[in-house]
């Protein structure tokens, strides 16, 4: 009776070991996620009035280099270049490391050209502009602002991060022919590093 007992419960075992594994959950789900890399650029302060800084209002003369400097509108920053010679802040908002590059329109109203050889190099109706960023040497770390291509200006601003800048300029080194006022642009492009 004992083997009888032993023999069916093997029996029922197998029989039930096959009907559960048919009884198991036929498909599964998994749970997928991806996160984009997000380039984000932002400016604290979008405009300059050049040698306006310290007195709104004031003129610009020929072949004068100006900077856009909260100490002082003809003071070149010092090296390293420290924040407060700065007039400008990026913040990168995205989730990835950013490289930035500026381009310096030429200026419209009376016409002056970007002579894209940087603030030492101007012309009869050229100007020359070049960046300079917090903690950089000054001039040797320079960048120049091209009208177009120009070179990476800020590499490998951490997601989250910002960098404070400024801009320096010198003016066309002939007399200006009127009293128009003139305008122009720098667009600042931030690629993923």
């Amino acid at each position: 009776m004992r083997k009888t007992l032993i023999t069916i419960l093997m029996a029922l075992a197998l029989v039930v070991v096959p009907v559960g594994s048919a009884l198991a959950d036929s498909s599964v789900t998994v749970n997928v996620t991806a996160t984009p890399a997000f380039v984000s650029l932002t400016v604290d302060v979008n405009t300059w009035e050049i040698n306006g800084i310290a007195v709104p209002g004031s003129k610009i003369r020929p072949s004068t280099t100006y900077y856009s400097n909260p100490l002082g509108d003809t003071t070149a920053p010092a090296t390293p270049v420290v924040d407060s010679a700065c007039r400008f802040q990026f913040t990168s908002n995205g989730n990835v490391a950013i490289d930035i590059t500026c381009n310096f329109a030429n200026f419209a109203g009376i016409v002056m050209t970007n002579s894209n050889g940087g603030y030492t190099v101007n012309g009869a109706t050229a100007f020359g502009a070049s960046g300079y960023a917090s903690v950089a040497a000054w001039p040797g770390g320079a960048v120049i602002f091209q009208n177009a291509n120009s070179a990476k200006f800020i590499d490998n601003l951490p997601a989250g991060g910002t960098k404070k800048w400024g801009v320096a300029l010198k003016t066309q080194s002939d007399v200006f022919t009127a009293a128009t006022a003139m305008t122009s642009t720098i667009t600042c492009t931030a690629a993923e590093h």
